[in-house]
């Protein structure tokens, strides 16, 4: 194969890349929201205090955007290292994508997801806490009747409604990063795509000097 009938299948890549783009963002999303639901039932799974939950959505939100990040790793900067690799092996020195600032880029997104996300994570964490009538219920059990045969069934009962809020969540926040993906994905595209532009001149310039 030709350096520009190479060019000519990555270009033809891209494009594949480009009309998948949407389902791409989904498969991200999916992948980072699944990371985290296992982090929080992980974290719930023998039951919660509410005193020491609260530090929680923090964490949780920096784990979802590592996981958005691995996920984006995956199925962006993957498939586009393979492409690199091949057109840095047909051109040497001449190949110009900078695949790094594609990864920064991701890795940057990832960042301010934490951010964005800390918020919405802690509503969940406040609508999974007992009413007012559930507080008083327990307030009103003998402190010493409530720590032998309620407290653990409580906990784990509430446990069960904080990963209940984050199931219930999914179809709610996940399209949004799904959104940040494909935008990140069609960015990356675009990127590789000037780059296999600038080659493609450069290929037919040295055809021109030559003839």
């Amino acid at each position: 194969m030709t350096t520009l009938n190479l060019i000519e299948h990555h270009q033809a890549e891209l494009q594949g890349f480009e009309a998948r783009a949407g389902d791409i963002g989904l498969f991200i999303a999916r992948d980072a929201w699944d990371a985290l639901e296992r982090e929080v039932e992980d974290y719930t799974k023998d039951g919660i205090m509410w005193d020491f939950i609260g530090d929680m959505p923090y964490a949780w939100s920096l784990q979802l955007g590592m996981a958005f990040d691995e996920a984006c790793e995956k199925w962006i900067e993957q498939p586009l290292y393979a492409l690199d690799d091949s057109m840095r092996e047909a051109m040497g020195e001449r190949w110009c994508y900078d695949l790094n600032r594609s990864s920064m880029q991701n890795l940057q997104q990832s960042l301010r997801i934490g951010n964005q996300y800390e918020t919405e994570l802690e509503r969940l964490v406040k609508q999974a806490k007992p009413g007012l009538l559930e507080i008083a219920r327990r307030a009103w059990i003998d402190d010493e009747d409530y720590a032998l045969n309620h407290m653990e069934e409580d906990s784990i009962k509430d446990g069960q409604r904080v990963r209940e809020q984050f199931y219930a969540a999914r179809n709610q926040l996940a399209p949004s990063l799904a959104k940040v993906a494909s935008e990140l994905l069609r960015r990356s595209l675009q990127l590789y795509r000037t780059a296999l532009g600038g080659a493609q001149a450069s290929v037919l310039r040295e055809q021109q000097s030559a003839s």
